[in-house]
């Protein structure tokens, strides 16, 4: 081996392996809890009738307009190591709405409750893992 070239040598395999270490983004998995956001009330109107002169009512409720529900789900966050946050999957974001229904006793209503009725796909969330940076190769 000619020892003039391994000053060279060691200067490119520094110089490849500190560019490596600039790509590395530096970041981790961070889970997060589920979590749910509902939407403004909206008033269910009560029952008021009455029936041999007594007055029957019913209270109003409040039903959320939406809830919208977010899986358990990881995030990157940075990190003092040489790792990257991996995505291994997507969970939906999920918006279910809801509507009043009134419950009956054979034809007298009784009241109001709330229902969940159609739900659709609003985003999307990410798990991950963390796992180290590749390494260069010398």
């Amino acid at each position: 081996m000619n020892w003039r070239f391994v000053p060279t040598l060691l200067s490119a395999a520094f110089l490849l392996a500190s560019v490596v270490a600039q790509d590395c983004p530096r970041e981790k998995a961070e889970s997060r809890p589920a979590s749910s956001h509902s939407g403004p009330p909206g008033n269910c109107s009560g029952i008021e009738y009455e029936v041999g002169g007594i007055r029957v009512s019913s209270k109003t409720v409040a039903c959320p307009t939406f809830v919208i529900f977010t899986p358990p789900h990881d995030v990157a966050a940075a990190s003092n190591k040489q790792t990257y946050a991996h995505v291994t999957a997507s969970l939906p974001i999920t918006m279910i709405k809801f509507e009043c229904e009134r419950e009956y006793l054979i034809i007298i209503p009784l009241g109001l409750k709330c229902v969940a009725g159609a739900t659709q796909n609003v985003g999307f969330v990410r798990l991950m893992e963390t796992r180290p940076c590749p390494v260069a190769q010398s």
